[in-house]
């Protein structure tokens, strides 16, 4: 696990190092790709009939990172969410575009959608959606003989994490047009096909690392000691197959239908995912993490009547009380959680929830951000990811002991780089809000781009060099904003 510790109420459970996959196009910068991310939870076998409350927290340490330059001036931020709100439209101030303090050779470069956009509109979402797209072409982030997806190019391994985003992927593809039926239910076929007959550990459970080049065992990074499940990934997987039954009930029964006999195991010969249905239900008292309400979310969409109001509870925990909050050094008060880009956007896209907790999170975050841009110049855009150091890189808007824009590698400590402007926050952003600001992160992005053959690369760093890798967690989540634009916007 990399170092990640977590707390439990009734035991420690804490896992050796792993190798980790390697990354032969990342070279040193990726050595450990995705093995620490998404603040890894594990279960142990007393979870399956015990209720373990707190089950999922993970306890951030360390120093606060490196100090956050002071805003001059007030910044400006009136949003006012409500259960009706459109968040792509706040009332906020929004800056004057900055010259990108890198470009790469201009005789490379290709023209941006949006910097070269008169106006944005859908058809320039759907460009953008199509370019995403690339990435999951056969031979570049799906394998040509599994139809798995990798979870970068040349990296031909997956986690559950990874498998969902590419469904949620397949999904928003072929809600926007990009791929026909046909291609959708070979695709998705495929997929479940794997599911049903994938190997599984001596619990019962998903190994954590798959090889996506022949669906077998990664087993040099999944035979972990203590490791059962790891119930993030499964909330993320679970969130995207609700979307693909959702989607498939009209398009496909038989999807639907297989996806109902994977999750509830009804053949007997899968994982028995109600069995851990009360530790999330216990987590949900207590829980302020995003990651916890992700993983509610996803097995709330199964058993919505087990769990009914569990993912809201999880939201009221977060902005439980004043006492609770912390304020931006630019001024913008925010919940003592635990808040990161990946997971809430990923959530917010997927699932049709209106709850104005849930609007009131995702318009802060992103009120945070800009603040922080009109107080420093500096566009940012936190997420998770690979980094300019040798680890997978958590950037937290917040954390529960009060700090903010804390980056942490997967040992909780603070990075050695500058964090990273990840350009699938910065599209989600655009994507919600439409404002100036987002459409200048964006453009900021675009013209450090110098190759878009496989889909939006990662990112940059806050220096202003480029992260030029392709994966299926930017370009996965891209399509997600894309969608979402689309559906909300009438032209």
């Amino acid at each position: 696990m990399g170092g990640l510790k977590r707390t439990w109420s009734l035991f420690s459970l804490t896992s050796t190092n792993a190798e980790r996959p390697h990354n032969p196009e990342l070279n040193t910068v990726s050595n450990r790709w995705r093995l620490g991310r998404k603040s890894k939870m594990l279960l142990a076998a007393a979870l399956i009939v015990i209720v373990v409350v707190s089950a999922f927290i993970f306890l951030p340490r360390g120093n606060q990172a490196s100090a956050i330059v002071q805003p001059t001036d007030s910044p400006v931020s009136s949003m006012t969410p409500s259960a009706t709100i459109n968040p792509r439209n706040p009332d906020a101030v929004v800056p004057k575009p900055i010259t990108p303090s890198k470009s790469p050779d201009e005789s490379n470069r290709v023209p941006g959608i949006i910097e070269t956009a008169l106006e944005i509109s859908s058809a320039t979402w759907l460009t953008i959606a199509k370019i995403a797209w690339r990435y999951y072409e056969p031979g570049v982030g799906v394998d040509t003989k599994t139809g798995l997806p990798w979870t970068g190019k040349g990296s031909p391994f997956m986690t559950d994490w990874d498998l969902g985003v590419y469904v949620q992927a397949v999904v928003d593809a072929a809600k926007l047009g990009i791929i026909d039926n046909s291609t959708f239910n070979a695709r998705m076929d495929k997929v479940l096909t794997w599911i049903e007959t994938r190997e599984l550990n001596d619990a019962g459970y998903p190994y954590w690392f798959y090889r996506a080049d022949d669906g077998q065992v990664w087993h040099q990074s999944s035979d972990v000691e203590g490791f059962l499940v790891d119930i993030a990934d499964t909330g993320r997987l679970f969130v995207a197959l609700n979307s693909l039954k959702v989607y498939s009930q009209t398009v496909s029964p038989t999807l639907a239908s297989r996806v109902d006999t994977v999750v509830y195991n009804q053949n007997g010969n899968r994982s028995d995912y109600h069995a851990l249905v009360p530790a999330v239900r216990a987590d949900s008292q207590t829980a302020i993490s995003i990651y916890s309400y992700l993983v509610t979310s996803g097995f709330e969409c199964f058993w919505p009547t087990e769990l009914a109001g569990a993912s809201a509870r999880i939201l009221t925990n977060i902005f439980a009380d004043s006492t609770g909050t912390t304020a931006t050094p630019e001024g913008v008060t925010l919940p003592k959680a635990k808040i990161t880009g990946d997971p809430l956007l990923s959530v917010f896209f997927a699932l049709d929830n209106k709850d104005p907790d849930l609007f009131k999170l995702v318009n802060l975050t992103y009120s945070a951000h800009e603040a922080y841009y009109n107080a420093t110049r500096q566009f940012r855009a936190f997420g998770e990811g690979p980094s300019f150091s040798t680890d997978w890189q958590w950037e937290w808007v917040v954390l529960p002991d009060g700090r903010t824009w804390v980056p942490l590698t997967e040992a909780e400590e603070p990075t050695d780089c500058s964090p990273m402007i990840f350009t699938k926050v910065a599209f989600s952003f655009l994507a919600m809000y439409n404002t100036d600001y987002a459409r200048n992160m964006v453009v900021y992005l675009e013209t450090n781009m110098s190759d878009l053959a496989y889909g939006y690369f990662e990112g940059a760093n806050e220096e202003g060099a480029t992260f030029h890798s392709f994966g299926s967690l930017t370009n996965g989540l891209i399509l997600d904003a894309a969608l979402y634009y689309v559906q909300n916007t009438p032209y």
